[in-house]
């Protein structure tokens, strides 16, 4: 479920030869981050989701899904994973945090772009502290709604509470579907649209009860500043 207006401005990463450099080399280690993961886990689960959470664009999906097919297979320890993916968002939130209150808008501006940069201002602004906790379950988002958090001086235990709340929901939902997919590979194969439907279904539901769940908070505090 994205906010309406929420599209952001990806034309400025692909101007940037650095960071098109990088998404490139990044996306060429997701090919590989199964091999990367079953070798050395936890320490790679750990850079991966770093990075994902950091405003460089990477798919948290290339690293917490196969760590729960390995927690099932026995190859890692599922607490262990899913330790190292929580720690690695917060890391990769604080990065973006730091930037965002030391550096201001004038720096986020030019790591993310005007564009996108007003898109998260304007998302902050309209849910407050909140948004750190609703934008982890939102794609794009996720990445770079700790910018603002920096730039407006969120109180930092607020924001890392909210931000592991939102990531470790994230990663557990990711973890568990594959967990048991692993763990039932022949019903898996067997009834796996059935699966994916069901997995949607329920991050939709998760991320809907999280919004509306926001909205009355908000609302409330709003109510009572009144």
């Amino acid at each position: 479920m994205r906010p309406s207006g929420l599209v952001f401005d990806r034309n400025h990463f692909q101007n940037m030869d650095v960071l098109r450099s990088a998404i490139d080399f990044l996306h060429a280690l997701a090919l590989h981050s199964h091999s990367l993961i079953e070798q050395a886990p936890y320490f790679w689960i750990f850079v991966f989701m770093t990075i994902e959470s950091s405003f460089v664009p990477f798919p948290s999906e290339v690293v917490m899904i196969p760590a729960g097919y390995f927690a099932a297979t026995g190859k890692v320890n599922f607490v262990l994973a899913f330790a190292a993916g929580l720690g690695g968002s917060l890391v990769g939130a604080i990065i973006n945090y730091v930037i965002g209150y030391y550096g201001g808008r004038k720096v986020v501006r030019l790591v993310i772009g005007k564009k996108n940069d007003a898109i998260c201002v304007s998302f902050f602004e309209k849910y407050g502290d909140n948004a750190t906790l609703i934008g982890r379950f939102i794609p794009a988002v996720r990445q770079l709604i700790s910018l603002p958090a920096g730039v407006f001086r969120m109180n930092v235990a607020k924001f890392a509470f909210y931000t592991g709340l939102g990531a470790g929901i994230w990663c557990l939902i990711l973890m568990v579907f594959w967990y048991v997919a692993g763990e039932n590979q022949e019903l898996f194969f067997a009834y796996k649209y059935q699966f994916v439907a069901g997995a949607i279904v329920l991050a939709l539901a998760i991320i809907y009860a999280k919004i509306r769940l926001i909205r009355f908070l908000s609302e409330r505090s709003r109510q009572k500043g009144e």
